[in-house]
């Protein structure tokens, strides 16, 4: 659909959970006129559409350096629950068990429980000792764990969907099957080109915000911003569990390696699905390409290392540690038997038999600076627009409060018009989503 009057206050790229978050809450306390562009024929058809789908507790936010995503899931994961339950959304209460495989990890799992309970002391947390973990998951293998009451399995796609037709009634127009081509910046509007229905066609607007995922660095770098940072591209295949199996399991369940607060994005884990599926993943490995739709071959991987710039990335894939995170197993890294060697470490149970099917995830693309992998969640500013790097944490689950601390955050930093009075009362209240201290936001924001 072609949108016939081409000037907004804001031009959002990007319709995945959090690009519609974000127009979400600017449409709802703001009297922007929006635009959200996305290159899917519905929203929250792209990663946010290929999630397990849990709601999580803020386990692995240390409160001395990542308050801002403890926080924000602590208060999302509320905001997630109001919403599911105004609009009869998917939703199973499961709960998860981070589990302790040794006595190093022991006190990790007592330290995440202080955290959690810090940020969510409403909210009920338990340390287990091996007896009583095998009252409740008697097929697994570890020396403790931590019981998250409530954590569940959802659909983020329904949900996103759900909070896309919320800012369409608040005045959030959407312009999808449509691609960004180029931005430019002047000293009074930014300028958008888009490629929709195989014609160019130039929109303007007084700011923008990239929120398009695995896309952002390279739509960021067209404006010429941020070519000091590199990226590399990992996708992952998870495997469904036999029914018969999976009925043996109930809670989501992580284990804790060494890894796990460096590279919480590769560790396996058996998810509890919404549906009441279960599966197991993630089985990541380097490949060429941000498209969710397309993992790329070995062509894409290689022209992908080659652009510039060539260091960093060379120097995180020599990293031994996160070397062996990818790529330390044996059998083809494709295989059931890839998975299985480490979940086989906390549940013996799991046998390649059990195993009935394998899906691509949604892909990560990792940002690297001069010091290694950036901190989740970079943020590039300019005068005229922001741009979002690297978004796995807070993920999914945070991202409602993220987003809004983001458009808390533009209101104070851009002068938009609030209204004055927020719109659609009956769900998410602005002040609570975004009662955090923007000094949070600002430390993710780095120079370009």
């Amino acid at each position: 659909m072609l949108i016939v009057n081409n000037n907004f206050d804001i031009i959002i790229a990007g319709g995945g959970i959090l690009g519609v978050s974000i127009s979400f809450w600017l449409s709802k306390v703001t009297d922007s006129k929006i635009l959200l562009i996305d290159n899917n024929s519905s929203i929250a058809s792209g990663t946010s559409n290929l999630n397990s789908g849990m709601v999580e507790a803020p386990f692995f936010y240390d409160p001395s350096t990542k308050t801002i995503f403890g926080e924000s899931v602590c208060r999302s994961r509320k905001l997630w629950r109001e919403l599911q339950v105004a609009y009869k959304l998917p939703w199973k209460e499961v709960g998860s068990l981070e589990i302790a495989l040794d006595d190093e990890s022991l006190g990790v799992i007592e330290k995440h429980e202080r955290w959690a309970k810090s940020y969510c002391p409403d909210e009920e947390y338990k340390v287990i000792d091996t007896d009583s973990l095998k009252t409740i998951e008697p097929k697994l293998k570890a020396k403790g764990a931590i019981l998250s009451y409530k954590d569940a399995a959802t659909d983020y796609k329904s949900l996103t969907q759900v909070l896309g037709t919320l800012a369409s009634h608040n005045g959030v127009l959407f312009l999808l099957d449509a691609e960004v081509v180029s931005i430019s910046e002047g000293d009074n509007f930014v300028e958008i080109k888009i490629l929709t229905n195989g014609s160019v066609h130039t929109y303007t607007a007084t700011r923008f915000i990239n929120a398009t995922g695995g896309g952002a660095l390279s739509l960021a770098n067209s404006m010429g911003l941020a070519h000091e940072l590199a990226e590399i591209f990992i996708g992952s295949y998870y495997w469904k569990v036999s029914d018969a199996a999976g009925s043996m399991f109930n809670h989501h369940i992580f284990s804790i390696s060494k890894y796990s607060s460096q590279y919480p994005f590769l560790e396996p884990y058996l998810a509890v699905r919404v549906d009441g599926t279960r599966e197991i993943g993630p089985k990541p490995f380097l490949v060429g390409s941000h498209s969710y739709r397309d993992y790329g071959g070995a062509l894409d991987f290689f022209a992908s290392m080659l652009k510039r710039p060539i260091k960093p990335k060379i120097k995180l894939i020599g990293n031994k540690e996160f070397l062996s995170m990818v790529y330390n197993i044996s059998g083809n890294i494709f295989s059931e038997e890839a998975i299985l060697n480490k979940v086989q470490t906390f549940i013996p149970y799991m046998k390649r038999d059990f195993l009935t099917g394998r899906h691509k995830s949604g892909k990560r693309n990792i940002i690297i600076g001069k010091n290694g992998i950036m901190h989740p969640t970079a943020i590039v500013k300019t005068e005229r627009t922001l741009h979002i790097f690297q978004y796995f944490e807070p993920g999914a689950t945070g991202t409602p409060s993220f987003s809004s601390l983001i458009a808390k955050y533009l209101i104070n930093k851009w002068g938009l018009r609030k209204k004055t009075a927020e719109l659609d009362q009956t769900i998410w209240g602005f002040e609570f989503a975004s009662e955090l201290p923007i000094g949070y936001l600002e430390n993710l924001l780095i120079n370009s």
